[in-house]
């Protein structure tokens, strides 16, 4: 399991875990921090299946985030990448 910082962008940090479920696709699994009523901003080196985002993203949203933005540094997709963003 990782671990990855992220901020809203009203500066409170915030702890996102995560699991490989394989060797190319991870899961969010919990969120640590407050978000409800907050945007936030997802920084990620690299996603190739959007599995992470897309997970991290509905989380977010239940614990009652406003905005969510994912920045990513490397976005390799594959083909399942796209209906997943364009889902969420």
């Amino acid at each position: 399991m990782a671990s990855s910082l992220f901020t809203s962008p009203s500066g409170r940090a915030c702890d996102r875990g995560e699991r490989a479920r394989s060797a190319t696709e991870t899961e969010a699994l919990y969120v640590i921090g407050e978000v409800e009523g907050c945007d936030v901003l997802l920084a990620d080196d690299l996603t190739e299946t959007a599995g992470t985002l897309t997970s991290a993203a509905r989380i977010l949203k239940e614990r009652g985030a406003l905005d969510i933005y994912a920045a990513v540094a490397h976005a390799v997709l594959v083909d399942v990448a796209v209906p997943r963003l364009q889902k969420i």
